[in-house]
């Protein structure tokens, strides 16, 4: 049969914005009786990292809680027990989230993983009755760039307003659909930006009744679409703080005013905050009561902070502040700790700490402590900006087993670090000053994998958010280089 016979409308669709060659490729054929599978969109023998099954059972339609999608491949073995619907607990660990739904002007069923498949990895789709129903390999490296949708936030229901943001997005108006109820994202491009400066683009989306969590259609625009689910439910208001005599009112939060920043505590509930600078509005996404950092602003100079801020229900409420800045200070933070070292333990072993203020300092005088007693550190000057990795006096900042020590970085050696080295099982870190005041804190997280550090997000990040600390991204860590955590550490 042709490879496009049999689609849904939305499917037909799909396949037309993604050319015939592309996005209407069916695995090999079938013996009779067995489900056929088309996937899209793919290029040869490979698929892209999102992408969308639609299987056909021959007389009949496959529920969609039947359609199971798994990491790597099955053997014979695990196909024979998948045909008799028995999962064991090693393919329920390899069972990858999806969304799927039966097609409702077509007898097949529709399945949308719900994260971006790995590159270059193979991934296997099975049902109960019929065992393993096709393999795939995704391309090594993506054809088309990904939009991450960063609103509203993956576990939680959807609202009016959507966020998308990508090394790559559009730059015209462009609608993309919403399966499988069929409602549409009106796209708007603009001059949007994540904190970070990833540019981003504003989806509306028109109402929908399909109680189903709806997907964004994979491709559209040239661009793959983040596959995360929107669900449906209540969307409660945002409910604004009471602040205190040291803060002003911003937005429903409350801002606590620094030196070259400014502090905001937030609610409880999810909030989308865009602040307004010189290259358009700069995003921000806070989470049960994260603070939410505003950063680069000039010390002891006054300064109007104005944008919008938006809850789930999508409706965006402009603000407008005007502060006046303090005096700049010095902002030290432990930023990165190596306690599960690939070389010699506890020679190995490390702590980073980051001056993210706007004033030099000295270490003289400070104190890290942890759970076996305190060190003092030595007098070295740390610039506004600069790194400082903590190692006993036998580090080797080379060893040939971790990462090494950044060009630039500063280096202050201690007799110790900890009784017998940093524990891998975790410990909590403090730094202190001369008084004994606390200056920066860092959990007592496990350190599972050798090699592999634990880092804070950002240096401003609060030391009670645990979400702003993880492992760190590849190659495991960046002694005396600014952290990337893995998206585990979210």
């Amino acid at each position: 049969m042709h490879a496009c016979a049999g689609f849904s409308r939305g499917a037909r669709l799909l396949a037309l914005a993604l050319g015939s060659c592309l996005g209407c490729v069916a695995m090999p054929a079938a013996p009779d009786g067995r489900p056929e599978v088309v996937v899209a969109p793919r290029a040869g023998d490979f698929v892209e990292r999102v992408v969308m099954f639609r299987i056909r059972v021959p007389g009949g339609v496959l529920p969609p809680g039947d359609a199971w999608l798994f990491t790597g491949t099955l053997s014979a073995y695990q196909q024979s027990k998948l045909s008799h619907g028995e999962l064991s607990q090693a393919l329920l660990d390899r069972l990858v989230p999806t969304t799927a739904w039966a097609a409702t002007d077509d007898p097949e069923t529709e399945l949308v993983p719900s994260v971006p498949l790995d590159e270059g990895a193979s991934y296997a789709l099975a049902a109960p009755k019929f065992g393993g129903l096709a393999t795939v390999s995704v391309a090594p490296s993506s054809a088309w760039p990904l939009l991450e949708r960063v609103w509203p936030p993956k576990s939680l229901a959807g609202s009016a307003l959507s966020i998308w943001c990508g090394g790559s997005v559009p730059t015209a108006a462009l609608s993309v659909n919403l399966l499988p109820s069929r409602a549409v994202i009106e796209v708007e491009p603009g001059a949007l930006a994540l904190v970070s400066g990833v540019p981003c683009v504003r989806g509306r989306m028109s109402a929908w009744s399909d109680p189903t969590p709806q997907v964004a259609e994979p491709f559209a625009g040239g661009l793959l679409w983040d596959p995360a689910p929107f669900l449906t439910g209540l969307t409660p208001p945002v409910g604004a703080l009471t602040c205190g005599p040291e803060e002003l009112a911003l937005g429903p939060g409350c801002a606590h005013v620094l030196d070259d920043r400014v502090s905001v505590r937030t609610p409880l509930e999810p909030v989308l905050w865009a602040l307004d600078g010189p290259d358009g509005p700069r995003l921000s996404v806070s989470m049960t009561s994260q603070p939410l950092v505003i950063r680069g602003l000039a010390p002891e100079s006054p300064t109007e902070l104005s944008g919008f801020w938006a809850g789930l229900d999508g409706l965006e409420t402009p603000f407008d502040v005007a502060v006046t800045t303090l005096a700049p200070r010095a902002h030290l933070a432990i930023n990165e700790v190596l306690a599960n070292a690939l070389g010699a333990e506890p020679a190995a072993e490390w702590i980073e700490l980051v001056n993210d203020g706007s004033e030099a300092l000295n270490l003289g005088g400070l104190r890290l402590a942890d759970s076996a007693g305190t060190i003092d550190l030595p007098a070295l000057d740390v610039e506004p900006g600069a790194y400082v990795v903590v190692a006993r006096n036998d580090y080797d900042p080379a060893n040939g087993s971790d990462v090494p020590l950044a060009a630039g970085a500063l280096l202050a050696r201690v007799p110790a670090l900890g009784k017998n080295g940093l524990s891998n099982a975790g410990e909590p870190l403090t730094l202190l000053d001369a008084s004994g005041q606390v200056l920066s804190r860092f959990p007592a997280l496990p350190s599972v994998h050798a090699g592999v550090s634990l880092a804070r997000r950002t240096p401003d990040a609060a030391d009670d958010d645990a979400s702003a600390f993880g492992e760190h991204a590849p190659p495991g860590a960046s002694p005396g280089a600014p952290n990337v955590l893995t998206s585990n550490g979210q």
